[in-house]
Formats: structure tokens, C-alpha cells, sequence
């Protein structure tokens, strides 16, 4: 078994914050903090469903791009 991987926390870079697949969408920009984390606040979908929910990352010169996303579900 191996050690597992080391992380490192990085401050000041923009990640982008998206709900929805397609124009419209609605999407928010936020900087990470001293402890790497980002928040952002969105407006939900007025009707109900699953939407796509995706946080990005564009490259810069000491990172590539990455992207994460998962179900946002609106329930009645």
C-alpha cells in the first residue's frame, strides 16, 4: 500500500461556479482561500428537476484546467 499523494492548498485562483448545461445557465466566480476553498452563491433553478451542477478551473501558467460536476436536484 502506498502513502497517499500530498496536497497542496493554493490560494487566489478563480474558479468558476456553474448550474445548467447550456445557455441560460447560471454561474458565480469565486477566489480560493488560504485553505484552498472556494464558495459562491447561485441562484437555483425555479423549477423542479436534476440540473448540472460544475465547478472549473481555466489553466494558468502553474496549473492545468481541471473541472468537477455532479446532480443539483430541485425538489417540490
Amino acid at each position: 500500500m502506498s502513502a497517499p499523494a500530498a496536497t497542496t492548498l493554493v490560494a487566489g485562483l478563480q474558479l468558476q461556479f456553474r448550474i445548467g448545461s447550456s445557455d441560460p445557465w447560471t454561474s458565480a466566480a469565486a477566489l480560493t482561500d488560504s485553505s484552498g476553498k472556494a464558495s459562491a452563491s447561485l441562484t437555483a433553478p425555479a423549477t423542479v428537476g436534476a440540473f448540472p451542477f460544475t465547478v472549473m478551473f481555466a489553466a494558468d501558467a502553474d496549473y492545468n484546467a481541471g473541472s468537477a460536476s455532479g446532480p443539483l436536484t430541485i425538489a417540490p
